[in-house]
């Protein structure tokens, strides 16, 4: 038997371009397998978020980047993370309630793609694995970014995307 679980809702992430707020945004999703009563599906949201920077406390800061996205138009918004500045390499660490053996990442970006340079996943003991081919280079927006993840033999609780802006400047 298969369950779907949402658990927990998703925003963007909105990355500055000076103050401009040109930039982009995503969305990130991380779908997980792991058992559930019998063999299922979790699909989950981030549930907490630290960045290398944040253009403020509340609009634009990390913790926008937890539950579901609420936009998926390709705009600017200040429901999503937004670095300090747009020459800066950021990253941004999600982590999710449930720890689990994943099988995919997807990123919802919903304004400037090619920014995402790589994603690595977090494993419960604190290493972190590089995900193979995860720089996106596609530019229609919006879009989603997905990566398949090899089968893990450790639980994963977190993502980090690295992301590069002068790459879309």
């Amino acid at each position: 038997m298969e369950e779907n679980i949402d658990l927990k809702s998703q925003r963007r992430l909105v990355m500055m371009k000076h103050k401009s707020l040109i930039g982009f945004i995503f969305c990130l999703i991380l779908i997980l397998t792991q058992t559930v009563l019998a063999q299922g599906e979790i699909r989950q949201w981030a549930s907490n978020a630290k960045a290398s920077t944040q253009f403020s406390a509340t609009d634009w800061s990390a913790q926008q980047a937890t539950g579901a996205p609420d936009s998926l138009a390709c705009t600017d918004a200040p429901t999503a993370w937004a670095s300090a500045t747009a020459a800066d390499n950021e990253r941004l660490i999600l982590r999710y309630a449930e720890a689990v053996y994943p099988t995919q990442v997807n990123i919802f970006q919903n304004y400037g793609r090619g920014s995402i340079v790589s994603v690595a996943i977090l494993t419960e003991g604190g290493q972190e694995i590089t995900l193979a081919n995860s720089q996106d280079t596609e530019l229609t927006c919006p879009g989603v970014f997905s990566l398949a993840i090899s089968p893990m033999t450790e639980r994963v609780n977190g993502v980090i995307v690295y992301v590069d802006q002068a790459a879309v400047s």
